[in-house]
């Protein structure tokens, strides 16, 4: 079995968290499909995590739940893995990161400048 990729864990965490939602309301899954415009295996299969919905799915179900959209995001954690980066590319990063803004331009043209000399 494979490991879930942060979008499928977001995917299932909004999902499990629009089911409280819903529940919390006493709305059954039928009512809620029907308040947004989707058929009910649509709203079972974003709750399962099995789906997902564009941000207007999104929109109006937080706006048939009577929440913000925020909403269906509270404690929903994901954690992204960092880039995978060789040696070398962290440390260019890195003095990137600690160039002044007004200094990148130059900081561009020098590497250019080895770029294309390849």
């Amino acid at each position: 079995m494979e490991t879930p990729t942060p979008e499928q864990l977001l995917v299932r965490q909004v999902g499990a968290r629009i089911a409280q939602l819903r529940k919390d309301q006493s709305v059954t899954q039928e009512q809620l499909a029907e308040r947004v415009g989707a058929a009910p295996q649509t709203v079972r299969r974003i709750e399962r995590g099995h789906s997902s919905p564009p941000l207007g799915r999104l929109l109006a179900i937080a706006a048939a739940l009577g929440v913000t959209i925020h909403d269906l995001f509270d404690g929903v954690e994901i954690e992204v893995p960092a880039p995978s980066w060789d040696t070398d590319e962290a440390i260019v990063v890195e003095l990137w990161k600690a160039t002044p803004p007004e200094l990148r331009p130059l900081l561009v043209q020098v590497m250019g400048r080895f770029a294309a000399t390849r």
